[in-house]
């Protein structure tokens, strides 16, 4: 490397603005605000709108793969909005369990706590955070960092197994963290992580990533989960195809109510009643 700027990205305050509005309603506060419950609770309905909608659909036939998905092609009007909506809602089904599911680790924290105390390890689940290192003014205010024998030590621990590498400064003390991808990544989620110390280069801690049982896995790549991206390509794909879907349900659906509420309008019985004799 040689230090040289290659210059800022294009686009990013655009897909910032989008990222905003999909975690947090482009609400005041971010994180902090009220957008953050929001999306949690309106994952949570989603929940609900699925298992009773599968509960709802459940055909005579439930053996048959054709009743199942494939809509009926051949109705019209209530009926074919009927079909298509409880087909489509079955293919996307198991895709927006995953998205609403792992979405819910960024909106609540008694969610996070419980998953990780549910698939990581006894020890890694019963850990204390770790608050960050007191502020040491003669050693990262006196002189700037040099990185080399942050380099030195990731080259020591990685060889040469490493395909992109990326070096966080520290907002305080001179651990720098380190996160690394492996050329046989199967997503972005596979990373290992190294904290090295930039004065003395010792190596303070890593996480090797082929090293994590199952649990742990899964708690790493939860983003990946999110967007499909742990299935690579075909998952990003079929993640995002599930997603265009959404506004069919939502037409489909209101279609529907607004079909059960003329029906009812029209079938109301008649005010009043007949007086015998007449």
């Amino acid at each position: 490397y040689d230090g040289r700027a290659l210059g800022s990205p294009r686009g990013e305050e655009f897909f910032a603005t989008v990222r905003k509005l999909h975690r947090w309603l482009l609400l005041p506060g971010d994180a902090k605000g009220y957008g953050r419950p929001i999306t949690g609770v309106a994952a949570i309905g989603l929940i609900a709108m699925l298992i009773s909608g599968i509960v709802l659909r459940w055909p005579h036939r439930a053996r048959s793969v054709k009743m199942w998905l494939k809509p009926n092609l051949t109705l019209r009007g209530r009926g074919f909005h009927r079909s298509l909506h409880a087909v489509a809602g079955t293919w996307v089904l198991p895709i927006y369990l995953v998205m609403v599911l792992t979405g819910l680790w960024y909106s609540f924290d008694w969610y996070k706590n419980g998953a990780t105390w549910l698939l990581s390890r006894p020890s890694t689940a019963a850990a204390p955070m770790k608050t960050k290192p007191a502020r040491d003014v003669s050693a990262s205010e006196t002189k700037p960092l040099t990185l080399d024998r942050v380099w030195s030590t990731f080259l020591h621990e990685q060889g040469s197994r490493y395909a992109t590498a990326l070096l966080a400064p520290p907002d305080a003390g001179t651990v720098v963290r380190v996160r690394s991808w492996a050329r046989d990544a199967s997503h972005p989620g596979a990373r290992d992580e190294f904290r090295i110390d930039a004065v003395t280069g010792r190596l303070v801690s890593s996480e090797i990533y082929a090293d994590k049982p199952v649990g742990e896995r899964m708690l790493s790549s939860v983003l990946d989960i999110h967007r499909g991206s742990i299935f690579g390509w075909p998952g990003k794909l079929l993640f995002m195809v599930a997603a265009a879907l959404m506004p069919l349900l939502v037409v489909t659906g209101f279609l529907l109510y607004l079909s059960r509420r003329r029906h009812r309008r029209l079938s109301r019985p008649p005010l009043g009643s007949l007086v015998p004799g007449e």
